[in-house]
């Protein structure tokens, strides 16, 4: 393939990857959030997949020294491009992995936490939030609707419904209506 011909398909193919693997992962936020150890399992997937991509985009440079049209030197131009494989391919594992945990569900059972703080999230995504502790202390940030955020207050005890995903996360499907204790 000429260099032309790369640039000319393959360039603009791995920008429109990019750009989707941004968005699942975009759409895939609240979910991270709403997963109980959620930060941990997107660590874990970006980590696997960016790894990945470094071999994968590493391989693909050292055979094609014609990549990324933009930039002068061919080591700027392997490194660019390893990069962009490696972030691609880190955001789309980072997205699945959050997708598949999810939707693989075990039917949600009742748990019982306390509200350690609630607030609201900042810039664009002024969304009700509370911190939650479990009974092992360990504290989680999930979003919740503002009927459900407007009637309970730090230290009220809540029961959530969660769910153990296929990845052995457990998610916060729903939250029923009334705190426990006041």
């Amino acid at each position: 393939m000429t260099r032309l011909r790369f640039q000319k398909f393959i360039e603009p193919l791995l920008i429109l990857l990019f750009l989707a693997a941004l968005g699942l992962l975009i759409n895939e936020v609240d979910w991270i959030e709403n997963t109980l150890g959620g930060t941990r399992l997107f660590f874990l997937a970006l980590t696997g997949g960016g790894v990945l991509g470094l071999a994968a985009g590493a391989f693909f440079a050292f055979f094609r020294h014609d990549l990324l049209s933009g930039l002068s030197s061919p080591v700027t131009r392997s490194i660019a491009f390893t990069g962009g494989v490696a972030l691609t391919l880190g955001f789309s594992f980072a997205a699945g992995a959050s997708y598949f945990n999810r939707i693989q569900v075990q039917e949600a059972r009742e748990v019982t936490f306390t509200v350690a703080d609630k607030f609201y999230g900042r810039g664009q995504a002024r969304t009700p939030r509370l911190v939650i502790q479990d009974e092992l202390g360990g504290e989680e940030n999930i979003m919740v609707d503002r009927p459900f955020w407007n009637d309970v207050a730090a230290g009220d005890k809540i029961v959530l419904g969660v769910s153990r995903g296929a990845f052995g996360y457990d998610v916060v499907s729903l939250w029923a209506g009334d705190a426990l204790e006041k």
